[in-house]
């Protein structure tokens, strides 16, 4: 039987192993050189058709030593 925490850190990791696959399979199929739009279109598209649910650059409370500089 797994505890709540190990769920949450298997999803995790789940999780971040097909954020990084779609973004190694970006970078594969466009290479360097362009503007960090392109990569952010095709990294939506690609996060798409796997089924990764996302919210493209969303606001958050950044807190840096426990003051707010800035979202």
């Amino acid at each position: 039987m797994f505890t709540k925490a190990q769920k949450d850190m298997r999803y995790i990791n789940e999780l971040s192993n097909k954020i990084i696959g779609a973004a190694i399979e970006v970078h594969k199929n466009l290479k360097a050189g362009f503007n960090e739009r392109i990569y952010q279109e095709a990294l939506q598209e690609e996060m798409g058709q796997r089924g990764i649910k996302f919210e493209r650059e969303k606001a958050i409370n950044v807190l840096y030593k426990n003051m707010p500089i800035g979202n």
